[in-house]
């Protein structure tokens, strides 16, 4: 008998988008009564329960503390199955994402965290933004991630909820809560694996200043994670983080696109350009305090 699975979707003001990924949730091709959706509305402004009604696998709950992990924690804490499946309110699984990701998970020996494959896509595929040929080319490379980097994102992620016995839980306190997690699964001696045919669709962001702004909060998440997790100290790291990996970002992921124009290139290269100062004046603003994240919410 499959493992039953409790998919757990954060949510803060998307109600729109969080029916579709419901609804994409729906059409899973793993045995329908062997898992549930908990769905965490993050004290949203506007209740979310009018996209819950028509799902029969869902129910609703509230975690009125800011932050993403908040909200994973509680889901983790409220869910019944043997298996933990994360994906944010703005995705769109694929039929097959279930099945997959606990196939990866069951089959791969010592394995206690999975991350599935995260395709971004443009609101209009035919006329992308560069902000969204930036995101699409860039963001969200789980299998760079797990492999190197040991870590993987609630956007798509398979837990066995038996680590949590030598790993511990969810950290609330932590923004970037499964940065933090990821790395105490594998500390804990787990294995972990990417699930290629996983797959979640993301929507990319579509203008700069969203870029910005991810840019800021992650300077954010990052001195959290230095100060409670441990994870990101010392000058090499620093050097990497706001240097090094982003201008091999632009060589790799954009200037050695094979699908992106001449054009594409020089628009995508220009604005990954742009982020790299304000990376690191992001970075020095935190590090003194100058900047605070007062909701500390993932949107």
């Amino acid at each position: 008998m499959n493992p039953f699975v409790s998919v757990i979707v954060a949510v803060y003001n998307d109600t729109a988008r969080l029916a579709r990924c419901l609804a994409a949730l729906e059409k899973q091709t793993y045995s329908a009564d062997r898992y549930e959706v908990v769905v965490v509305d993050n004290n949203s402004d506007v209740p979310v329960t009018s996209a819950i009604g028509p799902f029969p696998h869902a129910r609703f709950e509230r975690e009125p503390t800011p932050g993403h992990a908040s909200a994973c924690a509680t889901g983790v804490r409220l869910a019944r199955g043997e298996i933990l499946a994360f994906t944010d309110s703005d995705c769109l699984p694929e039929p097959g994402w279930l099945a997959a990701g606990v196939a990866c998970l069951c089959g791969t020996p010592g394995c206690g965290l999975v991350g599935g494959q995260v395709e971004l896509f443009a609101a209009d595929p035919q006329h992308p933004t560069a902000a969204e040929l930036l995101s699409i080319a860039t963001h969200m490379k789980h299998g760079h991630f797990i492999e190197q980097s040991h870590w993987a994102l609630f956007v798509n992620m398979f837990v066995d909820r038996r680590v949590m016995e030598k790993a511990g839980p969810i950290n609330p306190r932590v923004d970037n809560g499964d940065i933090e997690w990821s790395h105490r699964i594998h500390a804990a001696g787990y294995r972990l694996a990417f699930a290629p045919d996983a797959v979640v669709h993301h929507p990319a962001r579509s203008r700069f200043l969203q870029h910005c702004h991810r840019t800021i909060r992650f300077a954010l998440h990052w001195k959290q994670l230095r100060q409670i997790g441990g994870l990101g100290r010392g000058a090499r790291f620093w050097i990497g983080q706001h240097l090094v990996w982003p201008l091999r970002d632009i060589y790799r992921c954009l200037l050695c696109h094979p699908k992106l124009t001449p054009l594409q290139k020089i628009q995508t290269t220009f604005l990954a350009c742009l982020l790299i100062p304000l990376r690191i004046v992001a970075s020095f603003l935190v590090g003194v305090g100058l900047i605070s994240d007062p909701r500390k919410h993932y949107a």
